[in-house]
């Protein structure tokens, strides 16, 4: 008791402010102790997924049309005039989606229709060949041609005996038989044009003027095509799921689009929709064709619905779907299954994410890295 005492005298002497914050400090470690460090449970931000299956799969499936959906692109290069449908409507077979200005393609439509013309009316001429109006004039030129030959060789006829009497000299003798001799040749020439003109157009230029024709329709209905081709319509009844066209846009055509280029328009053709599931290639032999499974919408474990087996692609691909696990290995590839379902009284949207679980029977139940990861993301 006497020790005590002489304690509590001894620590009387400290100065009071030392004191203080000795007995401050205790206080603070007393609390921390027994009520700062006492917090109440946390709620899961969302209940994790209870298991269909006592063995079971997991896998990342993604919802999308029953068949591949339909990237539709202009046939050309060319400036949007109007757009005609939106995301989420309904087309049917050959509705209008969008069309393309032909301004300039209109003025060559005009053009080429002219050229046309003026080909067919040069075929036209040389089918009416020879024409009546130009016979007789041709004619007459014979005619004529015949009366100066005629006139040349009597001329001709009476100086040939006055040689001999030297009467006429020999280089007039010579020159009139030279003047024969030209209107022979006239006569010979006027009586061939008239031939060739009564014989109508020649064969080979008929022809190259039939090609000519041929030619300019070729080109002419060329146009008239890229014209049609200007208002893109659906190949199909289908929903649109993406438009990325605005009038006055530049559309490109599917060729000329780079990799990270959306298509102008995005179709999912009319039907049944599916899931496809991607498995981690190191769990692919654990899968076997038929098996049930059943898919879980993330975020809300409450909204599931059956899926039906399809088929396996027997191609594996590079993995794309990624969970956001920090442990997942992007160079993965993935075995895809393909499962169909009835569309569930909540909604569901093409491209949307959804967890999948698939059945197994219990003596091939093998735990796997990659699987064990996915189980702990899709709990947390």
């Amino acid at each position: 008791m006497t020790a005590v005492t002489s304690f509590f005298q001894s620590l009387w002497r400290f100065p009071k402010s030392i004191l203080l914050a000795i007995a401050g400090i205790i206080f603070a470690l007393y609390y921390v102790n027994t009520h700062a460090l006492k917090q109440p449970p946390q709620v899961p931000v969302r209940a994790p997924v209870e298991k269909p299956y006592s063995h079971s799969l997991a896998g990342v499936g993604i919802v999308e049309g029953a068949e591949d959906n339909v990237a539709v692109a202009p046939f050309y290069a060319g400036r949007v005039a109007a757009v005609y449908v939106r995301e989420g409507e309904t087309v049917v077979a050959g509705q209008p989606l969008f069309a393309l200005d032909t301004q300039e393609l209109q003025a060559s439509v005009t053009a080429r229709a002219a050229e046309l013309g003026a080909q067919q009316a040069a075929l036209q001429r040389l089918q009416q060949e020879p024409r009546a109006e130009d016979i007789p004039p041709a004619r007459a030129k014979v005619a004529a041609a015949e009366a100066d030959y005629q006139q040349q060789a009597q001329h001709l006829a009476r100086l040939e005996p006055l040689v001999a009497t030297r009467a006429v000299s020999a280089d007039e003798l010579a020159n009139s038989r030279l003047q024969a001799e030209a209107a022979k040749a006239r006569l010979a020439e006027a009586q061939a044009s008239l031939k060739r003109l009564e014989a109508g157009a020649w064969k080979p230029d008929m022809l190259q003027q039939q090609q000519r024709v041929k030619l300019a329709q070729a080109q002419l209905q060329e146009l008239n095509v890229r014209r049609t081709q200007a208002v893109v319509r659906a190949p199909m009844s289908a929903t649109v799921l993406q438009c990325n066209l605005r009038p006055g846009e530049w559309a490109a055509p599917m060729d000329a689009l780079t990799d990270d280029a959306k298509a102008p328009v995005l179709l999912q053709r009319a039907g049944q929709m599916q899931v496809r599931v991607d498995v981690d290639e190191v769990n692919a032999s654990r899968v076997h064709p038929g098996a049930q499974a059943k898919a879980f919408v993330k975020g809300n474990p409450e909204l599931n619905f059956p899926l039906k087996f399809v088929r396996i692609e027997p191609l594996m691909v590079p993995k794309k779907n990624l969970t956001g696990d920090t442990a997942e290995r992007h160079d993965v590839r993935v075995l895809q299954i393909i499962y169909a379902f009835t569309p569930p009284a909540f909604p569901l949207y093409v491209g949307q994410q959804i967890e999948v679980y698939i059945e197994q029977a219990a003596d091939d139940e093998r735990s796997t890295g990659a699987n064990d990861r996915l189980h702990q993301e899709q709990k947390s």
